[in-house]
């Protein structure tokens, strides 16, 4: 009968793991690849451009990322200047100081026009999931210093996520 009681209570225990692991692992909400949306906070007046990136979030709290090159600020685009390019930026996450909200932080480096690396950038958000699961949102801040440890840029805004979906295949096909 304990052995039984025992056997039971395991297999509760399992299946608790198993349908609710963001209840077990805080983290689990970023797990996967999300779609992300950045909002630059502008001055009145300017319309801020929105910037399209894709991060991935591994459960034990690796992150890599990448965006489109505009993310050095609004700032750059306005003023003609090319945008300088970034690498795919790699770093970490965590279930963060706040309960319900996640942090990470990525770091990618800067090259210049003649390909060189001419600084990095350090992208760091504070985000939380939404009532679907699905989707975050939140702020973010980052800031490109040269070599020497300079600001070269810096800037903050809002942060929205959608998480990529796993492909099914359709009912009938092929393994």
């Amino acid at each position: 009968m304990k052995a039984k009681l025992f056997l039971t209570g395991a297999l509760i225990t399992l299946s608790a793991l198993v349908v609710q692991p963001s209840a077990v692992h805080p983290h689990a909400s970023l797990v996967g690849s999300w779609q992300l949306t950045l909002t630059p906070s502008v001055t009145p007046g300017i319309t801020p451009i929105t910037v399209a990136g894709l991060a991935n979030f591994t459960s034990d709290g690796g992150a890599i990322g990448s965006a489109v090159t505009i993310l050095a600020g609004p700032e750059t685009v306005a003023a003609g200047a090319p945008p300088p390019g970034f690498s795919d930026a790699f770093g970490n996450w965590n279930g963060g100081p706040i309960p319900g909200r996640a942090v990470f932080k990525l770091i990618s480096y800067v090259q210049g026009p003649d390909g060189g690396i001419v600084g990095t950038r350090t992208f760091q958000a504070l985000v939380a999931p939404q009532s679907d699961p699905n989707q975050i949102s939140g702020t973010y801040s980052y800031m490109i210093v040269d070599s020497l440890n300079n600001t070269i840029s810096s800037s903050s805004g809002s942060i929205s996520g959608t998480l990529i979906s796993h492909f099914l295949p359709p009912a009938g096909a092929p393994n």
